[in-house]
């Protein structure tokens, strides 16, 4: 159904589709196993979103949003750089108002599933809702260390915020006033909203520039070690010995990885090495089990998007046409 409904807003990304929508479906069975059983070991699994400006990475998102009521949880998306590591920097947000931001739209999905949150019944559902949520974190790119920057500090300290959350901890949302069941006034005291980031599920998404070209490198490599060692198992057992060896020069051997090419279709996820080479701490990368690329469109999928997907322009300016036709008939 997930997969269904992104067909119709991202298209010339089929398996980058695909991938995304059964990291969602996983996340929703993990929550249905946790709260059949406690003791599930079932974990739920952060993803990055990696792909050029315009190939439909934050389209896929609203996708997501728009069905937050069929899905039950509450879906934000939010700009890396406009969070702080901690609150030590003043007049900025930091990193812990991305789980208010949750518990608000938790509030604002529960008003829309059943009632205003009224007990605190109600917003101990809306907390639990929240610690379930999705949270997107685009141009998260901008965030990776590079060591000769002058962000290494601000960088690493976002990103060791960022791990503590995806591993999970509590952290305050608010407060709300509880209505007297009588009276209907705010007069019952008040109740703290706490959400647990333990389940909340992460999706970091950017374009990641050089990261594919550290992946490309990578395999490079390793294609060359095997066919060099099969080089080498080969003249072992053809080559003579001695005085009727044949002489080969290494002088001139080097590493011609640039200039050679993959096999058309060869799989560019990175792999935890890779991310980490990009830039991302080791121990939040070891947090991304799921990495998705979306690759480049092309004129053929730029034209198609323009004719068949639901949010294309053509069909607002199309709208536009036969309203401004019928005002002149």
């Amino acid at each position: 159904v997930l997969k269904a409904e992104l067909d119709g807003y991202v298209l010339g990304q089929d398996e980058g589709a695909r991938r995304i929508a059964m990291a969602v479906s996983s996340h929703l069975y993990s929550i249905f196993a946790h709260e059949h059983n406690k003791d599930s070991r079932i974990r739920k699994d952060n993803v990055l979103l990696a792909g050029p400006t315009g190939c439909g990475k934050t389209e896929t998102f609203r996708v997501l949003q728009r069905l937050e009521e069929k899905l039950g949880i509450p879906v934000i998306m939010r700009n890396a750089p406009d969070y702080t590591p901690n609150d030590s920097w003043k007049g900025e947000k930091d990193l812990t108002w991305l789980i208010r931001d949750l518990c608000k739209e938790a509030l604002d999905l529960y008003r829309k599933l059943h009632h205003m949150p009224r007990t605190e019944e109600d917003f101990r559902e809306v907390c639990r809702m929240a610690s379930n949520g999705i949270i997107l974190l685009d141009e998260f790119d901008k965030m990776r260390i590079i060591e000769q920057g002058n962000t290494v500090i601000f960088c690493r300290d976002y990103q060791a915020a960022l791990l503590k959350m995806t591993e999970g901890s509590e952290y305050p949302a608010g407060s709300v006033k509880l209505k007297n069941h009588n009276t209907g006034d705010g007069d019952d005291g008040g109740y703290e909203l706490k959400v647990d980031t333990g389940s909340v599920m992460f999706v970091f998404l950017g374009a990641f520039d050089g990261m594919e070209r550290i992946t490309r490198r990578r395999l490079l490599l390793a294609r060359q070690k095997e066919e060099d060692k099969e080089a080498e198992v080969k003249e072992n057992v053809t080559g003579g010995i001695g005085f009727t060896a044949e002489i080969k020069s290494v002088a001139n051997k080097t590493d011609s990885t640039e200039k050679e090419e993959l096999p058309p279709g060869t799989d560019l996820t990175p792999n935890l090495e890779d991310m980490i080479e990009y830039g991302i701490l080791r121990e939040l990368a070891g947090r991304i089990a799921i990495r998705v690329n979306y690759k480049a469109l092309s004129v053929a999928n730029i034209i198609k998007i323009m004719k068949e997907c639901k949010t294309s322009v053509f069909f607002e300016y199309q709208e536009r046409f036969e309203n401004m036709g019928h005002r002149h008939s």
